[in-house]
C-alpha cells in the first residue's frame, strides 16, 4: 500500500503561521504534522510515501522513501489536480489519501488499513460536538454528506444547514490500485472535473459512476488545522493525548 499526502495548498486561513511555510510544518509538541502523518503511516508498515507540495515547498525536507513532488500550480488548483500527479506513476498497489493539514489517532489509520472494504472514506457521525467547540455552531463551513447504511451516496455539496449531513468528511481514505485507474479515467475524460476540483468532487464522480465508496467512522479521535484557533485547540488536544498518536 502507497500512501498519498496532498500538502500543496497555502494555508491562507492561518495568515502569518504560513506565510513563510506549508502548513504541513506547523509543529504540534515540537513536532510538524508532516512528521506526526509520516510516523503514523510507518507504524501501520507504510513506508513508501509520496507527497504533493506547492506553497513553500522549498521548505519541506527529504525523508527517506518519500517522494516529494511539486505541484507549480498550487496557487489555481486544487486537491484533484495535486493527486493526479502521483497517481499516473503509481504501479499495481493500493493507495491511502491524507490531506497533509489533519492529525489522527494511530487507531484511526490501523482500523481503516484493516477495514474490509476496499473503497472507504474516514468520516465522523459525531462531528457536530467538535464544529461547535471549533466555531461555536454546526452550521458553518459544512458540505453534504449522505450515508444509506455504510454506503456513501453523496458527499460534497455547499449547505446552508447542519439538517440532513450524516456525517462529516475527514481528509482520509484508501482505494484500491482497480479505483485508481477509474479516477485517472475519469480525469483524463474530464468528466465534470476541473484543475480546481477538490477531492470530494472526485469521490462524487466515482459514486455517479457506480463505484461504491464506503464510509469508515471513527466518532471524534482527529484534529483538522485551518485557522488559528483550530491549531491551539490540536495542539492542546494532542498534548493531553499524544500516547495515542
Amino acid at each position: 500500500m502507497i500512501a498519498i499526502i496532498l500538502a500543496a495548498g497555502m494555508g491562507s486561513r492561518l495568515e502569518s503561521l504560513t506565510k513563510d511555510i506549508p502548513k504541513c510544518l506547523l509543529k504540534i509538541d515540537n513536532k510538524s504534522l508532516l512528521d506526526i502523518q509520516i510516523n503514523s503511516f510507518r507504524k501501520q508498515g507504510i513506508n513508501e510515501i509520496f507527497i504533493v507540495t506547492g506553497h513553500c515547498s522549498d521548505k519541506i525536507k527529504t525523508f527517506p522513501n518519500v517522494t516529494k513532488i511539486v505541484n507549480k500550480e498550487y496557487r489555481n488548483t486544487n486537491m484533484v489536480y495535486s493527486l493526479m500527479k502521483v497517481l499516473p506513476i503509481i504501479k499495481q498497489k493500493d493507495i491511502i489519501i491524507s490531506y497533509s493539514d489533519i492529525i489522527f489517532e494511530r487507531t484511526v489509520l490501523k482500523k481503516l488499513i484493516n477495514d474490509p472494504n476496499k473503497n472507504t472514506i474516514v468520516v465522523d457521525k459525531n462531528w457536530k460536538s467538535y464544529w461547535i467547540e471549533r466555531y461555536g455552531t454546526s452550521n458553518y463551513d459544512i458540505e453534504s454528506l449522505k450515508l444509506e447504511g455504510n454506503t456513501i451516496t453523496e458527499i460534497g455539496q455547499t449547505c446552508s444547514s447542519d439538517v440532513g449531513i450524516d456525517a462529516r468528511y475527514v481528509g482520509l481514505m484508501k482505494f484500491s490500485y482497480s479505483t485508481v485507474k477509474k479516477m485517472i479515467h475519469i480525469w483524463e475524460n474530464k468528466n465534470n472535473l476541473a484543475s480546481n476540483s477538490y477531492m470530494t468532487d472526485m469521490i462524487q464522480c466515482l459514486i455517479n459512476n457506480s463505484i461504491t465508496i464506503f464510509s469508515h467512522d471513527i466518532q471524534g479521535k482527529w484534529y483538522e488545522i485551518d485557522t488559528q484557533k483550530d491549531y491551539m485547540l490540536a495542539k492542546s488536544k494532542y498534548v493531553i493525548s499524544k500516547e495515542k498518536y
